[in-house]
């Protein structure tokens, strides 16, 4: 599953990078920081690659699954994930128990059967929506 939750992750950021240019993205609340956590990681790190980071694609690798969702689910951005994605309520519901079933995998913590059948349901439901093969 894990494995599962990390291709809907990357996919959910190539969705975003598609969508959206990185000036509309700038004005959402939270990228300063997301700006700040880059800026940290190439002054901590010189080999990673400046231009990669400076592109949208780069700054994606730094939202967490939380500020994907807002990304997404953001007044005026939205008409371009409708289609995609249905209605925001059902988003927002599938991200939750993504989110569930994520977090409890990458924190070492027992997966009760409620958060796996409803981390598979999320799972297959954003295969669907993203075309993603099982």
């Amino acid at each position: 599953m894990d494995e599962a939750i990390e291709k809907i992750e990357l996919a959910l950021r190539a969705c975003i990078d598609e969508a959206v240019g990185i000036d509309e993205i700038k004005g959402i609340h939270f990228f300063p920081k997301v700006q700040g956590i880059v800026e940290a990681a190439l002054k901590g790190n010189p080999t990673l690659d400046r231009d990669h980071y400076a592109t949208l694609a780069g700054k994606l690798e730094y939202f967490d699954l939380r500020e994907i969702e807002e990304t997404i689910r953001n007044n005026l951005l939205w008409e371009r994930f409708r289609d995609q994605f249905g209605s925001k309520e059902e988003l927002a519901k599938r991200f939750q128990q993504l989110a569930n079933l994520r977090n409890t995998i990458r924190h070492s913590r027992t997966a009760d059967a409620v958060t796996r059948m409803d981390g598979g349901a999320a799972i297959n439901w954003f295969r669907g929506a993203l075309g993603l093969a099982n």
